[in-house]
């Protein structure tokens, strides 16, 4: 994740060179995001790379609006970013709702924070198709990982094979 954009800008090609696949997720950077031709975006995707926003859950969501059509994913955190273990802000749905609503069929939807098999339901049923999930699967009791995620997918709505 990328925080001081402008330090970075810069340095892209040098550090991305050879990267396929990477999605660069601006922390709330909504606003710096795309200035012309040269914005941070443009610049990754130049890089044949992801580009990504992040919204944190106290941050309005009308502020990535300017910076969906020049992303690939928009990341909603359902928690205050920091650490693992935090409870889901059911909150951040209606925020997950509205995102959905603006972003094109090619474009995702992460969830971050709290995912367990009620919220990712929830979050999917809002239209969320990424979902990043840490405790729910390492802090199983009995370490089943496989279980926890297929649990996870089948909540999800998709397929657990």
């Amino acid at each position: 994740m990328v925080i001081a954009l402008q330090h970075w800008n810069g340095r892209l090609h040098q550090d991305l060179s050879g990267i396929h696949g990477f999605v660069d997720q601006m922390h709330g950077a909504a606003t710096q995001l795309h200035t012309g031709r040269q914005g941070l975006a443009d610049r990754i995707h130049e890089l044949d790379a992801s580009a990504g926003v992040t919204v944190n859950p106290d941050t309005p969501a009308n502020l990535l609006r300017p910076a969906i059509p020049h992303v690939d994913l928009v990341l909603v955190m359902t928690v205050q970013a920091g650490f693992g273990g935090q409870k889901f802000m059911p909150e951040v749905v209606p925020k997950i709702r509205q995102v959905k609503s603006w972003l094109a069929p090619a474009q995702r939807l992460e969830v971050d924070g709290g995912i367990e098999e009620p919220t990712a339901a929830l979050t999917a049923v809002a239209g969320a198709d990424t979902f990043v999930a840490g405790t729910a699967i390492f802090r199983r009791p009995d370490q089943d990982y496989a279980a926890a995620i297929r649990g996870l997918r089948r909540a999800a709505g998709r397929p657990t094979a």
